[in-house]
């Protein structure tokens, strides 16, 4: 917490609080939550190397703060919430209508079209955010004198340990290759 507290000062939410919270999950993984939260796994720390890696993991859960990416992401949930009433509405009317087995075959593919349209967007927007995060963070290490092999260690700390979902590795080697 202390060092969250002092990395923060030097962000633009520097009059926020931050909190720290280490999870029992063995799965190396770091995410944050509006309003000044971090959350750390048992397994994230374990397969950390030193203390300037776990700071610069602490960097990059801030850059995703700063940047305000939790409250996009509630805003494309809502907006997905809304395309899903509206999807179930249209079903409800087309049946209220009668409609054939072509129009019910229709509707479902759209649904489909609309389904794979909103994971492209959550992928695309990973990318995009966390390779604004790994920015952000060089950033504040870099100000603190703390070099950048340091985030690229810890996030191929991250890459090569047990548990971490076969989803992640291609992002993860991609974020390696950046910084």
């Amino acid at each position: 917490n202390v060092i969250a507290n002092i990395l923060n000062r030097q962000t633009r939410n520097y009059d926020m609080r931050i909190r720290c919270w280490i999870t029992p999950d063995e799965k190396p993984q770091a995410f944050s939550a509006p309003a000044g939260f971090l959350f750390f796994s048992k397994g994230l720390i374990s397969a950390l190397d030193d203390d300037e890696e776990l700071i610069a993991v602490i960097a990059h859960e801030l850059g995703h703060l700063a940047l305000n990416h939790g409250k996009k992401d509630l805003f494309i949930a809502q907006t997905r919430n809304a395309a899903v009433s509206a999807a179930k509405r249209m079903d409800q009317i087309l049946g209220e209508m009668g409609a054939d087995k072509d129009q019910l075959e229709f509707a479902a593919k759209m649904r489909g079209e609309a389904d794979r349209a909103f994971e492209q967007i959550k992928k695309l927007r990973d990318d995009v955010e966390e390779f604004q995060a790994d920015d952000f963070a060089l950033r504040l290490l870099r100000r603190n004198g703390i070099k950048k092999k340091v985030l690229r260690a810890a996030v191929t700390e991250m890459l090569n340990s047990p548990g971490i979902e076969p989803a992640y590795h291609l992002q993860l080697q991609r974020r390696i290759d950046r910084i």
